[in-house]
C-alpha cells in the first residue's frame, strides 16, 4: 500500500504575521500624526470666516457702522484672549475626576468644539427675532454669541496646541506636527474660500439674471457699502454667508469625531525626582547637555525668561501679519481696487494656495537652514508682497500681478507661522507648564489684533462719499502693518535664543516615542523571534 503525503493547511508562519503586524502598526504610526493634524479643522474653517468676512458681513450685509463693526471684532479678540489665559492654567491642572481618563487637554478640546458649533451659526445670521431693531441693540445680540463662540475658539486652540510636546519630544516629529497642523490649516482656508466663490459666484449670476439692486442700495449706500447688484457684496447676500458657515463647518465636525477617536493622549503621570550625577560639584539632571538651561517649572519662571518675552513679540508680530492680511484684503479689494463680488474669495484662495505649497517645504527648509534663517526667509517674502500692494497700480496690475503678489503674501506667512510654532515646542521643551505658555502668548495675540482693527476702524467712517479714501486706508493698512510686522521679526530672530532645554522636573529617556510608537517597537520585538532558531531581538 502506497502512502501519499496530503499537506495540511497550515496557518501563517510567525514571520509572515509579523510582517503584516508591523505593516499595520506602521500605517498606525502614520495614522496618528493626520488624526492630531486635523484635530483643529474645525477651529481653522470658523476662524477663516471670521478674520476674512466678519468685517465684510457686518458693513455691508447687516449695514452696522464700522465702528460698531469694529467693536464687535474687538470683542471677540479681547474675549478670546481672556480664554487663552484661563485655559492655559486650567488645562496644565491635573484633577482626579473619572473623565479626566479621557486625557485633560482632550476634555477641554471637546468643550470648545461644542461652544463653537451652538454659537458660531449665529454670528453669521441676521438677527434672529430683532432684525428691526436699532444697530446698537443688535450689537448686544451678536456680542454675546461672539463671546461664547471665542471662548470655545481658544479652548480648542490651546488644548490641540499644548498635545505637541506630550505626543513627542523629537524635534523633526514636533515640526512635522506643526506642520501638519498647518497643513490641514491651509486646507481649510482653501476650504472655505472655494464654497464661497462657488456661493457667491451663484448668487452673484442670479444677481445680473434678475435681482433688484435698487433695494440692496437703498439698504447699503447709508453705510458706503456697493450693492449687490453691481458686483459688489451687499444686504442680500446674507443667506449666502450662512450657507457658506453651515457647509464648512459640517466638515470641521466630521475632522473633530476623527480627532478624538485617533489621538490617545498620553496619561500624565507625576515625575520623579531628578537623578543627580554624583561627580558633579553642583546638582545636574541626569541626561543634561553640559551648559544646558533647565526648564522654567512655574509661572513666575517662565515671565522671568528674557526668550519668553522674546517669543511673544515674534509670535505677536506673525498673528498680526497673517490676521490682518485676512481681515482686510477683502475690503481692499473691494473698496480699491473695486474687484467683482467672487474676488473676496477667489484673491483669499490663492494666497492660501501659496501658503500650502510654503508649507510642504517647511520641514526640509527648518532641518536644513534652522528656524532663524527659514523665519528670515518668510518675513522677506512677506516684505517683497507688501511692497507690491504699495506700488501696484494700473490694469495690469489688477487684472494679472495682483495674484503674484497674493502667492508671497501666502506663502510669507505661512513659513513664518509654522516655524514660530515649532521654535515655541522647543523653548518649551517638556515644562509641564506648556499650556500657560501657548495661553500667554495667544493671550498677546489676541489683543493686539483686538485693538489694532478697533483704531484702525475709528480713523476713518467709510460712506458712501468717502469711498475712495477707505480704500486706501486699507491699502496702507496691509502695506504698513503687514510689512512693519515682518521687520519686526527680521530684527528679534538674530537674538532669539533657539536652543533645547532640559527639564529638572521631569526626566525623560534618550529614545523616547510616543505611545503608539512604543506599542509598535514592543510588538515587532515579540514577533521577530524566528521558529527553529535562537535569534530573537533584544530591546537595549
Amino acid at each position: 500500500m502506497r502512502l501519499q503525503y496530503k499537506p495540511k493547511n497550515r496557518p501563517r508562519s510567525s514571520l509572515t504575521q509579523t510582517s503584516l503586524s508591523v505593516r499595520e502598526e506602521i500605517m498606525r504610526i502614520r495614522g496618528w500624526k493626520l488624526a492630531y493634524g486635523v484635530g483643529h479643522f474645525l477651529n481653522d474653517v470658523c476662524a477663516t470666516v471670521w478674520f476674512s468676512y466678519t468685517l465684510l458681513f457686518f458693513q455691508r450685509v447687516l449695514c452696522f457702522p464700522s465702528s460698531l463693526a469694529g467693536i464687535v471684532v474687538l470683542t471677540g479678540q479681547v474675549a478670546d484672549g481672556v480664554s487663552t489665559v484661563f485655559v492655559g492654567l486650567m488645562a496644565d491642572k491635573d484633577l482626579q475626576w473619572a473623565i479626566c481618563r479621557y486625557g485633560k487637554r482632550k476634555l477641554w478640546h471637546l468643550l470648545g468644539t461644542v461652544c463653537v458649533i451652538v454659537t458660531f451659526p449665529f454670528i453669521f445670521n441676521k438677527c434672529v427675532g430683532c432684525d428691526d431693531a436699532p444697530k446698537d441693540v443688535q450689537l448686544y445680540y451678536f456680542v454675546a454669541f461672539v463671546i461664547i463662540f471665542q471662548f470655545g475658539w481658544a479652548a480648542v486652540q490651546i488644548s490641540h496646541l499644548s498635545l505637541i510636546p506630550s505626543l513627542t519630544k523629537n524635534q523633526r516629529e514636533r515640526t512635522e506636527l506643526n506642520a501638519l497642523r498647518y497643513g490641514f490649516t491651509v486646507t481649510a482656508n482653501i476650504l472655505v474660500y472655494t464654497v464661497a466663490w462657488v456661493v457667491l459666484g451663484t448668487a452673484a449670476t442670479a444677481d445680473a439674471d434678475g435681482g433688484d439692486p435698487a433695494a440692496d442700495a437703498a439698504n447699503g449706500t447709508a453705510v458706503g457699502n456697493s450693492t449687490s447688484g453691481d458686483g459688489g457684496v451687499g444686504p442680500s447676500d446674507a443667506p449666502q454667508f450662512r450657507l457658506i458657515v453651515l457647509s464648512t463647518m459640517a466638515v470641521g465636525i466630521v475632522t473633530t469625531v476623527v480627532f478624538h477617536i485617533f489621538t490617545k493622549e498620553p496619561a500624565s503621570t507625576p515625575p520623579p525626582p531628578p537623578a543627580v550625577q554624583r561627580s558633579s560639584t553642583c546638582p545636574v539632571p541626569a541626561g543634561a547637555a553640559p551648559g544646558a538651561r533647565p526648564e522654567p517649572a512655574t509661572v513666575g519662571e517662565w515671565l522671568k525668561r528674557t526668550e519668553f518675552w522674546m517669543l511673544s513679540v515674534i509670535y505677536m508680530s506673525v498673528r498680526l501679519y497673517v490676521n490682518l492680511s485676512m481681515t482686510y484684503i477683502t475690503l481692499y479689494l473691494h473698496d480699491y481696487l473695486h474687484a467683482p463680488k467672487t474676488s473676496v474669495a477667489v484673491f483669499p484662495l490663492i494666497m492660501y494656495i501659496g501658503g500650502f505649497f510654503g508649507s510642504l517645504g517647511i520641514k526640509l527648509l527648518n532641518h536644513q537652514l534652522g528656524r532663524r534663517i527659514s523665519l528670515g526667509i518668510g518675513a522677506l517674502l512677506g516684505i517683497v508682497s507688501c511692497l507690491g500692494i504699495f506700488f501696484g497700480e494700473g490694469e495690469v496690475y489688477s487684472s494679472y500681478l495682483v495674484y503674484g503678489v497674493a502667492v508671497l503674501l501666502g506663502m510669507g506667512g505661512s513659513i513664518m507661522l509654522v516655524t514660530t510654532l515649532a521654535a515655541t515646542s522647543d523653548i518649551i521643551g517638556t515644562s509641564v507648564k506648556g499650556a500657560f505658555v501657548y495661553g500667554a502668548l495667544s493671550f498677546c495675540d489676541k489683543l493686539s489684533n483686538g485693538a489694532v482693527v478697533e483704531i484702525i476702524q475709528n480713523i476713518m467712517s467709510c460712506t458712501a462719499e468717502n469711498e475712495k479714501e477707505c480704500g486706501e486706508l486699507y491699502k496702507y493698512v496691509l502695506v504698513v502693518m503687514c510689512g512693519g510686522t515682518s521687520v519686526v521679526v527680521l530684527l528679534i530672530i538674530p537674538v532669539l535664543p533657539l536652543h533645547q532645554t532640559v527639564a529638572p522636573a521631569r526626566r525623560e529617556t534618550p529614545h523616547h516615542q510616543p505611545p503608539l510608537a512604543d506599542a509598535f517597537h514592543k510588538k515587532i520585538l515579540r514577533g521577530c523571534r524566528l521558529p527553529g532558531t535562537l535569534f530573537s531581538l533584544q530591546s537595549s
